[in-house]
């Protein structure tokens, strides 16, 4: 294997790597987006307890399911049904 066929395989491995970072981040924003998406409707059909929520809240930061804003959007729901 020469230079140049060595460097068409790196570029080979390396875009592939890249696709597969890309389909990850995919696969983690559409499960994030489902979460929320859950969570809204399970709020607008039927209140949802403070000590159900905190534990909901808790359990997504431990997890690190949800970035820093999504958490802060569920703390404010919880100040609303307070």
């Amino acid at each position: 294997m020469d230079l140049l066929d060595e460097q068409k395989l790196i570029e080979q491995q390396w875009q592939a790597w890249e696709e597969y970072l890309r389909l990850r981040n995919e696969y983690v924003r559409s499960i994030k987006e489902a979460v929320r998406d859950e969570i809204k409707y399970h709020v607008k059909m039927h209140p949802v307890e403070k000590v159900m929520l905190d534990e909901i809240i808790s359990f997504y930061e431990k997890n690190k399911i949800l970035d820093q804003d999504d958490t802060e959007v569920l703390r404010s729901i919880q100040k609303k049904t307070n």
